[in-house]
């Protein structure tokens, strides 16, 4: 893990991107998050609110080990074959978390999260 005052972690998730009744849906495999939308990108944009949240609120209270809670084993079998038979899919975000919590930190450094959202091209039926 870094050392500097400037610690950060790069954290990556995958979701699958499919239609719902109301709308469109991105699951986030590896947090078990949701987000809807009328539009892919709307899913998307909110699926990030969500994950960027969660992991504030897993540095901010010590809690990470119920930060990565996976999703139901069907949706990462859905995921997987729509990769493999070129069906869009989307990698929802890639977040960096800024000011990673050490062990040897007296004070609390408030955790800051960047993400960049990364939007589908087409989304699932």
């Amino acid at each position: 893990m870094p050392n500097s005052i400037n610690d950060q972690l790069d954290l990556r998730f995958n979701g699958l991107v499919y239609r719902e009744d109301s709308g469109w849906a991105v699951h986030c495999l590896e947090l078990d998050i949701v987000g809807v939308g009328g539009t892919p990108e709307e899913a998307v944009r909110e699926a990030t609110e969500l994950i960027e949240e969660a992991i504030i609120y897993a540095f901010e209270n010590d809690d990470l080990a119920h930060l990565f809670k996976p999703a139901p084993r069907e949706l990462f079998d859905r995921f997987f074959h729509a990769r493999a038979s070129g069906e869009p899919i989307a990698q929802i975000v890639q977040c960096t978390v800024v000011n990673v919590p050490r062990d040897d930190r007296r004070e609390p450094v408030p955790v800051s999260v960047r993400a960049i959202q990364q939007q589908p091209s087409a989304a699932i039926q």
